[in-house]
């Protein structure tokens, strides 16, 4: 909840915070339901304060034309699920001040997404 209102108080009059979310498989719209219970037990629920931006899961080859596509439309964060939505969302926010959360990833020191668990970047 920290890192949102870090995220809206940077941005003034702004009251809803705006989550992306990218990822390539339905398979892990488990942890996405997990995110946003999270999120609501934190007081950020759907149409309260919060406002969820998803098309369904995406195509490998175009994860990077959509994390282009969310970062378009302002958001304050992007929830990336799974290693290449992750990656492609690291690529994408390159030289933008727009963090990237990310949920079940393949060791996120060896595919490159963190310099280290304890700063990760």
């Amino acid at each position: 909840m920290a890192l949102l209102l870090t995220i809206m108080a940077c941005q003034p009059g702004r009251s809803t915070a705006v989550i992306g979310v990218l990822s390539q498989t339905p398979a892990l719209a488990v942890s996405l339901d997990g995110f946003k219970s999270g999120m609501s037990d934190l007081g950020y629920a759907k149409g309260d304060g919060i406002v969820y931006i998803y098309n369904g899961p995406t195509a490998f080859d175009a994860l990077a034309i959509e994390s282009k596509r969310l970062l378009d439309q302002n958001v304050n964060l992007v929830f990336a699920l799974g290693t290449p939505a992750a990656i492609a969302a690291k690529n994408a926010i390159q030289g933008m001040d727009v963090p990237v959360v990310f949920g079940p990833v393949y060791d996120p020191l060896e595919s490159g997404l963190v310099r280290d668990l304890i700063n990760p970047g």
